[in-house]
């Protein structure tokens, strides 16, 4: 795409074209990327790229895209947020918010996201945002590692890194096997 770029004359036809083919073939972050890189914004309406995005559940992408275009009133902050919580993409959500943030979308705080992380079973990752969040208090790390080695099957590799990195963080080495998670 890079080189494409690079060689597409600065000529809003063929451009306009080749953010066409992207938004076919379903690149939309690519076309959106396009977009605002070229300022085709008459060509492509700003808010139906972000409505794309966000019917392709690519909630991150429109939060940024929305902010980037200035569609401050027409895509507001909490909307998308809200949209990234009800599509249960709380990671997402919690990335977008400071860690001193008393709500992340208007109506949930921190600490009700990631009730709903952890009752979702995602206490790996739960325990980043606990530590993001500083809610060791509410969320005892010991109890969300135990919940991690519990599950059956084998753990995933970002779940062994999580926990790698977090068992660190909170001081849980002697209760978790490190050389498990390594291995």
């Amino acid at each position: 795409l890079q080189s494409v770029v690079g060689s597409t004359p600065p000529l809003e036809t063929p451009r306009a074209a080749l953010v066409r083919s992207l938004l076919a073939s379903g690149s939309l972050r690519s076309a959106s990327s396009l977009v605002l890189r070229w300022k085709l914004e008459k060509v492509f309406p700003p808010a139906q790229l972000v409505e794309r995005l966000l019917a392709a559940k690519h909630h991150s992408a429109a939060l940024r895209f929305a902010r980037d275009f200035g569609l401050h009133k027409e895509q507001p902050r909490d909307t998308l947020l809200q949209s990234m919580l009800e599509a249960r993409h709380y990671e997402g959500a919690l990335k977008h918010v400071s860690s001193k943030c008393a709500s992340v979308d208007g109506k949930l705080s921190p600490a009700d996201v990631l009730e709903l992380m952890v009752r979702d079973g995602n206490h790996a990752l739960a325990l980043k945002y606990v530590h993001k969040f500083s809610l060791r208090e509410r969320f005892p790390p010991e109890q969300l590692v135990t919940a991690c080695l519990q599950q059956p099957g084998e753990l995933t590799v970002r779940t062994c890194g999580l926990l790698l990195k977090y068992a660190h963080v909170f001081k849980l080495e002697e209760k978790c096997p490190m050389a498990t998670l390594l291995e």
